[in-house]
Formats: structure tokens, sequence, C-alpha cells
């Protein structure tokens, strides 16, 4: 994993989920909502047990 996702999970992991889950809504597959990316949002939606919200 490159080290800008680390660093945007480990930025994300306090995030409240609803905050989590209006990011990931913003994302469109190639911007970055918020200044992240749209696979560490993935990833820490994952990590909290709520990968159902995003299915790829």
């Amino acid at each position: 994993m490159p080290e800008w996702m680390y660093r945007d999970v480990w930025n994300l992991h306090g995030v409240p989920l609803d905050e989590l889950k209006a990011l990931w809504d913003e994302y469109d597959g190639s911007n970055c909502p918020g200044g992240f990316s749209g696979e560490a949002i993935h990833l820490v939606l994952n990590l909290r047990g709520h990968g159902a919200y995003c299915p790829v």
C-alpha cells in the first residue's frame, strides 16, 4: 500500500461514520473528497464493518 494511503487511512480513522459515508457519496471515481482518496475511504468503511455501504 502506498505511503499516502496509510496517511489517509490514519487521518480518516477518527472521522464519524456519517461523515465518512458522506465523503464516499461525494466520490465519483476520480476525485478526492475532503482531500482523501476514494480507496482510503473505502478501506476505512470496510475496516469499520460497513463495506456493504460502498460495494465495488
